[in-house]
């Protein structure tokens, strides 16, 4: 199996999706996302990690005590594990997947209320969800919703990325 470079969910990351040069508004400037080359065996985990994540969020709850159980080892060796593939802790990374599943549920179902939108993404507080996605993104779901053009946005990013590589 060949080895993969793995775009890493990152703070960097969702904040491109909010950049200047996307014609959207800017929270903060940071740097571009980290990306990590993965072998087979972290590839893997990875891989699992996020399907596990997946799975609670659309169970609507997404717990990190149970996520380690799950992956059959600790929670600090789960953290451990996470912060040298991805750089930030399993806590973040998993508002980072989650977020960004917001993203695309908010620009492709734009009929579907923020609050059910925040339940699918495993957000129990729909006003926490807001909170959190307007500190991350830089906009309200709401005002995300009306005034980007996500796919496009994405499109965008993907490109640069594939540009920078």
């Amino acid at each position: 199996m060949e080895k993969i470079v793995l775009p890493v969910l990152s703070q960097p990351h969702v904040q491109l999706l909010s950049n200047e040069e996307h014609g959207a508004i800017v929270r903060k400037k940071e740097e571009v996302p980290v990306y990590a080359t993965l072998d087979d065996n972290d590839q893997r985990f990875m891989e699992r990690l996020s399907s596990i994540l997946r799975e609670d969020m659309f169970r609507g709850k997404v717990d990190i005590e149970s996520l380690a159980s799950r992956m059959c080892i600790s929670r600090s060796q789960l953290n451990r594990r996470v912060k040298a593939l991805t750089g930030m802790s399993t806590s973040n990374y998993s508002i980072q997947l989650r977020l960004m599943y917001a993203c695309e549920q908010l620009a492709g179902e734009p009929e579907t209320s923020v609050n059910v939108v925040a339940m699918r993404c495993g957000f129990d507080d729909a006003a926490y969800f807001a909170r959190i996605f307007k500190q991350r993104i830089g906009l309200s779901p709401s005002a995300f919703r009306k005034n980007m053009n996500v796919k496009e946005q994405i499109k965008t990013v993907t490109n640069e990325q594939n540009k920078a590589d």
